[in-house]
């Protein structure tokens, strides 16, 4: 396995029942809420590199954080933190677990996540001990999981797939930054100067967000005013900002008419540039479609997080 890129599938979700999702909205999972698994996770599979099959058996030493419980979809809501020596920084995505049966102290989950050109998947099980309504001791496997990646740009052409295994039990001392760790959204710090160009303006009142930090996965959500005088109308469009503008996110925009008016917009990050951990862009672009006319990088600076 190339890296563990934290986005996972599953078979099990097939034979889901309408059953389980309804015992799923009644079960309580958020004593797991806050809490930190230290894992073991080993892999044994073969990658397919510049021609030659190669067997691929990577062990390593991660960390999973329950960091919400949403009853309605029955998700405990989870990353995973991976330190990889080689770029000398900790990566963060989305494992969230998703109820499949059981009690709190003692139910079955399935995963199934997908990012970029890498699945992961499995079945796994989390029991736990609990003394006078507090949660004591834990553990979690997944015996049989499978994973696949690849990537076919030019001279980085690779293919590996295989299965793994996760093993780990609750931990309280946690290496991870805590500039990085994703929490239950809230308010954020941040700084921004409105701006104005071309008879257009935006401000931002506020930023809610699930990081302080731009990780993978992570939520956030953008409001403030705005004026709209260049055309008749137009979408605002936030999301995390590169090099090359507004990048690496899925969100909910809003079309916007000539005037003046108040606004909300969220995204969920997909991609984070190196260098980046800590801008948005916002940008008007033209209804349906078209190329950015205002906005970071067209009169108006990035919102920075504190």
């Amino acid at each position: 396995m190339k890296i563990i890129r934290v986005s996972l599938a599953i078979l099990a979700v097939l034979f889901l029942s309408r059953d389980t999702l309804s015992h799923a909205q009644t079960i309580d999972l958020s004593l797991w809420v806050g809490k930190w698994f230290k894992v073991s996770i080993s892999s044994s599979g073969y990658c397919l590199e510049e021609g030659a099959l190669k067997k691929d058996t990577p062990k390593f030493t991660a960390y999973l954080k329950a960091w919400d419980w949403d009853p309605g979809q029955g998700v405990l809501k989870a990353d995973l933190y991976l330190y990889q020596v080689d770029t000398d920084q900790w990566e963060v995505g989305p494992f969230n677990l998703n109820y499949f049966s059981g009690d709190p102290l003692n139910f079955v989950f399935w995963v199934d996540e997908e990012k970029d050109n890498s699945i992961l998947g499995g079945e796994g099980q989390i029991t736990g001990k609990e003394k006078n309504g507090i949660l004591t001791g834990g553990s979690i496997k997944m015996p049989a999981g499978f994973h696949r990646d690849y990537s076919n740009h030019p001279g980085s052409f690779y293919y590996c797939s295989g299965g793994f295994n996760v093993t780990g039990s609750l931990t309280s001392s946690v290496p991870v930054p805590p500039g990085i760790i994703r929490q239950p959204a809230a308010p954020l710090a941040f700084s921004f100067s409105p701006c104005s160009s071309g008879g257009d303006s935006i401000t931002v009142s506020g930023v809610t967000g699930t990081s302080a930090t731009i990780i993978p996965g992570a939520e956030y959500e953008i409001c403030g005013t705005y004026t709209l005088n260049s055309r008749d109308s137009a979408q605002i469009v936030a999301a995390n900002y590169s090099p090359y503008g507004l990048v690496g996110s899925k969100g909910s925009n809003q079309n916007i008419g000539k005037g003046s008016g108040s606004y909300c917009v969220s995204f969920t990050v997909e991609n984070v540039e190196p260098g980046f951990e800590k801008k948005i862009g916002m940008g008007f672009y033209p209804w349906p479609s078209g190329d950015q006319f205002f906005g970071s990088g067209y009169g108006c600076s990035d919102i920075v997080l504190q």
